[in-house]
């Protein structure tokens, strides 16, 4: 595919946000017998709040940004696709897109494939175990960053900061990773 190609796509996917920060591994680095020091070690929150959302971009920009109410399934993401996909490819896209989003099972389940039908919305096929390719990460990664440095204290202040830090970043920063794709795919 060209880049041309992929500037059709709209960029799905879901992630967890955690009102304290990353739960993932944070690495340091210290010289060979250097003692531990308090800046080498991080504080954690054992069970830190965070919110699940849902969001989409093209290289026109960020689509909406939902937050996702309870566990998601097949029904609740119809509801997204109806209430945040398709008003965000609307506004993204002058005519035709293609739908993009990963083979997690509530996705490709019978009603959700059923309902992408009905609309008939063009989805991409997409390979199974492939979040790196998946442009959506980058633009997960900027969000965390962003919302990371703004301090939350209760779990409700965390959508508002996270939709304000989603409508900051910009329509360059997505095109030049639709941009990206071509490379991406080639390795």
């Amino acid at each position: 595919w060209t880049v041309d190609d992929w500037k059709m796509v709209l960029f799905t996917d879901e992630t967890k946000i955690n009102k304290m920060g990353s739960d993932g591994k944070i690495w340091t680095w210290k010289r060979p017998n250097e003692q531990l020091k308090p800046k080498h070690v991080k504080q954690t929150v054992k069970h830190d709040a965070s919110i699940m959302a849902w969001g989409c971009f093209s290289s026109s920009g960020v689509g909406d940004i939902a937050v996702v109410d309870g566990i998601m399934n097949a029904q609740m993401y119809i509801r997204i696709l109806s209430s945040h996909m398709i008003p965000s490819a609307r506004r993204l896209f002058e005519e035709t897109y293609i739908f993009q989003h990963d083979n997690d099972p509530k996705h490709t389940a019978r009603v959700v494939k059923e309902y992408l039908a009905r609309k008939e919305i063009k989805v991409l096929d997409w390979p199974s175990q492939s979040p790196d390719l998946n442009p959506i990460e980058n633009v997960w990664h900027k969000l965390k960053t962003l919302v990371n440095k703004e301090k939350v204290k209760k779990l409700s202040e965390l959508p508002v900061l996270m939709k304000k830090c989603w409508e900051s970043i910009s329509t360059d920063y997505c095109n030049t990773l639709v941009e990206s794709m071509p490379r991406r795919m080639d390795q």
